[in-house]
């Protein structure tokens, strides 16, 4: 069965993707789940392009606020950075992967970011991994900043 995959680094889901605002409302308290504006930058992907599957790579979005959005027929699933200050949830990485399909399984957790010999202890939780477990394939969505500098953190 053929797939169509989407991958894109918003850089930031909660602004001006999922409609034309800043992304000020998802702070508010009590506000009802968020749909996807007609019109929106997202909107129009699905509307031209007709995914099965969107990856996002720098969400900047906790899991908490993006279990907020509505998508009908879709499944959301998320990573997010659990750092504090400015590599929080909402500030910092983070990947989700939207599919029209219940996967077998997924997981955010990679097995070799938690080899304490392999990468180092800060590195474990910053929201940049997510693969599912498709009858017919594997799909890894992560999100790798440039290396050009800090090398051995990346």
């Amino acid at each position: 069965m053929k797939q169509r995959i989407v991958t894109w680094n918003v850089n930031g889901i909660r602004s001006y993707i999922l409609d034309r605002l800043p992304s000020s409302k998802f702070k508010k308290s009590g506000v009802a789940k968020e749909h996807i504006a007609e019109g929106s930058n997202l909107h129009q992907l699905i509307q031209e392009v007709d995914p099965d599957i969107i990856c996002f790579q720098e969400t900047r979005c906790s899991v908490e606020n993006m279990k907020r959005i509505v998508l009908p027929d879709w499944k959301i699933y998320a990573s997010h950075s659990e750092g504090e200050t400015n590599r929080g949830p909402n500030r910092y990485s983070g990947v989700s992967i939207w599919t029209k399909s219940e996967p077998l399984s997924w997981t955010h957790r990679h097995p070799l970011l938690y080899d304490d010999d392999v990468i180092k202890p800060y590195a474990k939780e910053e929201g940049r991994f997510l693969m599912m477990e498709f009858a017919d394939f594997y799909l890894i969505n992560t999100y790798v900043p440039n290396a050009g500098s800090n090398y051995l953190y990346r």
